[in-house]
């Protein structure tokens, strides 16, 4: 699997990027290894002060052409609309990860349905979502980013952080969350 930002800065295993530079959805290009399935792609900040949180899943795409499918912007290709890292100030670099999977359907109606795709992106459960989708992955990258001074990206207040650090506590640690 192949990813670019800007369609210049192709990212290797463990990359560093600021926030600034990936605002817009990557490039991404994938051998179709078997001819005629659809594909999923997730990608999810594994360093997240809850678990999991998603950034971005694409669905449906057709692997003879995966790197027109990835900017279709229509529901049966954007399960989750990209949001790009926006980690808070103090924790560190995140890992982004991102995580192909071959579908077992073509033009598949990902479960659970969300009302709003584009909030709610904590406390995603990337295995579970695999399993009731019937998802099998195929490739996994990921890119490192940490909080960017200056950058008006969203970032979580120091009270929502806060909280969050809180509820950390009580969950499984990182290596066990996928």
């Amino acid at each position: 699997m192949k990813i670019t930002y800007h369609e210049n800065k192709l990212i290797d295993m463990g990359s560093v990027l600021l926030p600034e530079e990936v605002v817009q959805p990557p490039h991404v290009w994938f051998r179709d290894p078997q001819p005629g399935n659809h594909y999923t792609l997730a990608m999810v900040d594994a360093d997240a002060e809850v678990p999991l949180v998603r950034h971005w899943i694409a669905t449906n795409i057709d692997g003879s052409k995966p790197g027109t499918s990835f900017r279709d912007n229509s529901t049966l290709h954007q399960y989750t609309p990209y949001h790009g890292p926006t980690p808070p100030a103090g924790t560190g670099q995140h890992r982004y990860v991102f995580v192909l999977f071959s579908q077992q359907t073509t033009n598949q109606t990902m479960t659970p349905v969300l009302e709003d795709p584009t909030v709610h992106r904590a406390y995603f459960n990337l295995t579970q979502f695999a399993l009731d989708n019937h998802l099998t992955p195929v490739a996994a990258s990921y890119m490192l980013a940490e909080h960017q001074d200056g950058y008006d990206g969203g970032y979580m207040s120091r009270r929502a952080s806060a909280s969050a650090a809180a509820m950390k506590a009580t969950q499984a640690p990182r290596s066990a969350r996928f």
